[in-house]
């Protein structure tokens, strides 16, 4: 009985942890996932970007006449919600968010379960 208390309690502790780090992230999916969803609305599809530390991110540290009008806030926007603005390790961070995200469900799930059967 005390191994499955202590089970418990590092499952609570792993799921309350996780749950603190995750939040940052589901505020950053949220509230670009918003702008994404209402980017017309807003008037994003209009507005060029031509920030020189943004530029380089994409590669487009040229001249002005070879770049265009700099990148679309629509699609900077985009690559921020999908984590593709930072490579490889951006969207290794964020697939280990929505596996965050499962794992804070199934073990809420669990603990509600736990808890209601007393």
């Amino acid at each position: 009985m005390k191994i499955l208390k202590i089970k418990r309690t590092v499952l609570f502790m792993l799921h309350w942890r996780i749950g603190l780090i995750a939040a940052f992230f589901i505020l950053w999916l949220s509230i670009t996932g918003i702008l994404l969803n209402h980017s017309r609305s807003f008037g994003l599809h209009h507005v060029y970007l031509d920030q020189p530390v943004i530029l380089e991110a994409y590669n487009m540290n040229v001249e002005e006449e070879l770049r265009g009008k700099g990148i679309n806030l629509e699609k900077f926007i985009l690559d921020l919600h999908t984590g593709k603005l930072f490579g490889i390790p951006g969207t290794l961070l964020s697939d280990l968010s929505a596996i965050a995200m499962i794992f804070l469900t199934l073990s809420g799930l669990y603990n509600l379960y736990r808890r209601k059967k007393g």
